[in-house]
């Protein structure tokens, strides 16, 4: 990471969350990387903290009390719950490429994103939409209501330095405060 005024969204599998030092070794590595936790947000299915959610309620909690925001990807998918999404203080939530898909076709996933949206607006979390691939797609999710999103439509995963001329291309520079809330996906996550 060259550029530690930026944030930083990394995705962890089910596996590396579960390890016993996942936080104690993140904290290292974002340490020796000179960034600020408060600028990272970690990516985790919900298959990586339902197994266990008594673990992954502690670590979650460890990570969110050293600044660390915590985003649930997937959202939808899997062993999702109200009360979990409570119980694990959740700074975003992720809807399913699979719901986005079927927003034109499918009433129930028009519904289900539209439910999503409202819930994570209700909760005061954040909500991105990703795995948007189309124009049509991009309107009928700024007609939801849905301010973050991500996908092919904006890019296609780019190496850092691409990814970095893009940003200041677009006026970002290092101040994640003027980013646009349409966002492409994360390169090398």
């Amino acid at each position: 990471i060259d550029r530690p005024d930026r944030p930083v969204s990394i995705n962890f599998s089910p596996r590396q969350f579960r390890r016993h030092n996942f936080v104690a070794r993140l904290v290292e590595e974002v340490q020796r990387a000179g960034v600020d936790p408060t600028r990272v947000q970690i990516e985790i299915t919900e298959t990586a903290i339902f197994d266990d959610a008594d673990r992954a309620a502690e670590t979650l909690y460890k990570l969110r009390q050293m600044g660390f925001r915590i985003a649930l990807d997937d959202f939808g998918t899997g062993y999702s719950s109200l009360y979990n999404i409570r119980k694990f203080a959740l700074d975003c939530l992720k809807i399913d490429r699979s719901f986005i898909e079927g927003m034109g076709r499918e009433r129930e996933s028009a519904a289900i994103v539209h439910s999503i949206i409202s819930l994570g607006r209700a909760l005061g979390i954040g909500v991105i939409a990703e795995g948007v691939e189309t124009e049509a797609q991009v309107q009928a999710l700024r007609l939801a209501g849905a301010s973050h999103l991500q996908g092919f439509f904006f890019s296609h995963p780019v190496p850092a330095a691409i990814a970095r001329t893009m940003a200041e291309a677009r006026g970002l520079g290092g101040d994640p405060a003027a980013a646009p809330r349409v966002m492409a996906p994360s390169p090398g996550v």
